[in-house]
């Protein structure tokens, strides 16, 4: 392996981790000694957090665009091992939202939809539900349009028009979420044209499946990779990356699905 030096930035985050954890706090990042991977593709780097406590490590990357990526999906144990490691699935986030707890695969859900249906009607201080609908009128987020952001970096700053960024919630200012258009430069320089070269990537891109908007449940892992951009679409949709046996798309979806989340350091 070709590790760098190692970056570490140290967080504490008190939600999504352990059923009983009810408040949510905004992590307290201090990243003074961060030093990114080496120029050179494919050279590693390390983030390390405390959650509730407890170290997570997350593995960095120097990707084929000359970008750094987390190497591994935002609440993943780990970078995946093989092309179906459940260990390597993470978090299930809805267009928009923060670490609210909502994002983990057995987290509280309300057939309902946030009051307003944005950002600004989600608690900023209590564990939020992943909302669902049978209809899809009552999807999360549904008024939103294409000027939507997902930029704040806490859930104290979130409003009815910007959503809390996990990515920089989690790491600091100088990570995010990437926009659609770098998710095409990065798996076109890749040469991501399936799953099986998603995963043997720099990126070790994983077939996480979804969580359902219509009722919550997490399907199709092994079989479908759906991951979010930044980039906001009309009518409450949101671009993600849809990769499958099939090939790669770039479609716009409602933000309510729970989709994988990988993150890019803005320099």
């Amino acid at each position: 392996m070709k590790y760098s030096i190692v970056y570490v930035v140290t967080a504490i985050l008190a939600l999504s981790v352990g059923c009983k954890a009810r408040k949510v706090t905004q992590p307290i990042v201090n990243n003074s000694n961060e030093i990114i991977p080496a120029k050179e593709v494919g050279a590693l780097g390390a983030v390390t957090v405390l959650v509730g406590g407890d170290k997570v490590d997350y593995k960095t990357v120097r990707a084929a665009d000359g970008k750094v990526w987390l190497q591994q999906n935002l609440g993943a144990l780990r970078s995946a091992a093989n092309i179906a490691d459940k260990n390597a699935y993470g978090y299930y986030i809805q267009w928009g939202r923060g670490l609210d707890g909502h994002e983990t695969a057995d987290s509280k859900i309300e057939m309902a939809v946030a009051s307003p249906n944005n950002p600004r009607g989600l608690s900023k201080t209590e564990k939020n539900p992943f909302y669902t609908s049978e209809k899809n009128t009552g999807f999360w987020w549904k008024g939103g349009d294409q000027y939507d952001t997902w930029e704040a970096n806490e859930q104290a700053k979130i409003n009815e028009i910007n959503g809390c960024d996990p990515c920089r919630q989690l790491f600091g200012r100088e990570w995010r979420i990437p926009t659609i258009q770098e998710w095409k430069v990065v798996l076109a320089a890749e040469k991501v044209t399936s799953l099986l070269t998603a995963y043997s990537s720099n990126l070790k891109l994983v077939a996480a499946g979804m969580r359902n908007a219509n009722n919550g449940k997490v399907g199709n892992q092994t079989g479908m990779l759906r991951i979010w951009s930044s980039s906001a679409a009309a009518t409450g949709n949101a671009y993600l990356i849809n990769l499958t046996n099939k090939g790669v798309e770039y479609p716009a979806f409602s933000r309510g699905g729970g989709l994988s989340v990988r993150c890019i350091r803005n320099k």
